[in-house]
């Protein structure tokens, strides 16, 4: 996010007025009249440019895209910036569902499984409280002419909505190119509001809160990785508060409250389990204290990690961890886990040998972290794999000198250019650029770090002593 010296920067809530021609074309498509889908694509992004111009000429620093994406069919519609998830989330089923607005009775609650329950939106203590006021067009709190279903939960929900984002980002990419501007943002309602509907599938709405995080999820990370501001929509966090009955006490609506915090932030632990065969993974929702059923599998199908687990790497961002585990053979392989996704792989090393030349096995990882080297001292071998792919790109082989290689270690250099590893006795480079292991001088090295300026290899070798190397 931008920062200033000069001035204190602009932006806005979100949400903008929408042109009558948009609302108006809006309608149509909902009455099934909506005619040239491309046309109204077109005069979308037309009304999206327009309205970041506007923003820019009263001097907003930071424009959004005024949610010009979530259908709106009347002027005042208070629902738009959540019913829009509706018809990008599988599981949902709209047919039969609530229809929401003062006065209409709703029979069911809206959850139920689990802690206190949400009430209909009819029977909220405000609204029943000021019922007039929330049925009058002229007091300022009238929820708009036009009713929405609400949904209920039937099935696993999962995204569907990549299209659809994609679109709204392009027409905010398109206006932000315009105008010339640098910086704009975009919203999305959070889990905690977007799964505020009946739970007829989970076996607890807490399950239901993780699963619905889990598929908004991939709307957040396609704004941010665009290069956008995502602005996250959670209004229930408050005004659930007037949505129970009856009142809570203050401490009750707190857990409440944190929970759906927890789901926002979505702090999970990977949890790595011993089997008699080897080793399992599974994602602990630290918010809700669930532990998924199942096992993370990699392609193959196997949830089954075999081998000791011998040493262990995290990128510097947090996505991956990276464990290097050695089977009873000598044979080594490394169990990718993507945190992000909540995916696993397993990349076999090529190569085995006996379990004192496996032991060896050490990683490193460059600076970009989408390149991993696994080195064995004492087996001889640098294996190259590729992050993203997962994939074994090139393999190396080096004279072993020695075969005592408990003090094998290995470092990148800070240009990501070379990388510099040890047997027992000797110190190796390997040059990325030409693809070929340079051999160094005679040196036992415990650990090693490159200065800044890469100019000087620091290396602690035995009784403590620290020497300086200049890198070949």
């Amino acid at each position: 996010m931008r920062n200033s010296s000069t001035h204190i920067l602009t932006s806005h809530a979100g949400s903008l007025p929408r042109p009558q021609a948009l609302l108006d074309a809006n309608r149509a498509r909902k009455d099934g009249k909506g005619g040239d889908e491309r046309a109204f694509q077109d005069s979308l992004r037309a009304a999206t440019i327009d309205v970041v111009r506007q923003q820019q000429e009263l001097g907003i620093d930071v424009p959004g895209d005024g949610e010009f994406g979530k259908s709106m069919a009347y002027s005042v519609n208070y629902g738009a910036w959540w019913n829009y998830s509706f018809q990008r989330l599988t599981g949902l089923r709209l047919a039969d569902a609530a229809i929401i607005r003062p006065g209409v009775p709703i029979p069911s609650s809206i959850t139920g499984k689990g802690g206190f329950e949400l009430t209909t939106f009819d029977q909220r203590r405000d609204w029943r409280k000021f019922a007039a006021a929330y049925a009058d067009p002229e007091s300022g709190i009238y929820m708009g002419p036009e009713a929405f279903q609400l949904p209920a939960c039937i099935g696993p929900v999962t995204y569907t909505g990549q299209e659809a984002i994609a679109a709204d980002i392009a027409n905010m990419k398109a206006a932000l190119a315009a105008a010339g501007i640098e910086e704009g943002f975009m919203t999305s309602v959070a889990p905690g509001s977007a799964v505020r509907m009946a739970n007829e599938y989970y076996k607890t709405d807490d399950e239901f809160l993780m699963a619905g995080a889990d598929a908004m999820r991939e709307e957040y990370k396609a704004i941010v990785d665009a290069g956008l501001i995502l602005q996250l929509d959670d209004p229930l966090v408050a005004e659930g508060w007037d949505q129970v009955v009856p009142e809570p006490s203050p401490a009750e609506y707190r857990k409440y409250a944190r929970l759906r915090v927890d789901a926002l932030n979505h702090d999970s632990l990977f949890l790595i389990r011993y089997l008699q065969t080897g080793y399992e993974i599974r994602l602990f929702h630290v918010g809700s204290g669930v532990l998924e059923k199942a096992a993370l599998k990699d392609p193959k199908g196997s949830s089954t990690i075999w081998g000791s687990p011998w040493s262990r790497l995290s990128s510097a961002d947090g996505r991956y961890l990276f464990t290097l585990y050695v089977g009873p053979n000598g044979g080594a392989m490394v169990h990718v886990l993507d945190t992000h996704d909540a995916t696993a792989r397993c990349v076999d090393l090529p190569g085995t040998g006996s379990w004192d030349s496996a032991a060896t096995w050490t990683m490193v990882l460059d600076p970009d972290g989408r390149h991993l080297w696994a080195i064995s001292a004492g087996y001889g071998r640098v294996v190259h794999i590729d992050i993203p792919s997962r994939r074994v790109v090139n393999a190396y082989r080096f004279r072993v000198n020695s075969w005592n290689t408990a003090t094998a270690t290995a470092v990148m250099s800070p240009d990501g250019e070379r990388i510099a590893f040890t047997d027992a006795n000797h110190i190796w480079f390997l040059v990325l650029a030409q693809r070929r292991i340079v051999t160094g001088p005679a040196h036992v090295a415990i650990a090693m770090a490159y200065s800044p300026d890469q100019k000087h290899l620091w290396v602690l070798g035995q009784r403590s002593r620290i020497s300086s190397l200049r890198p070949r």
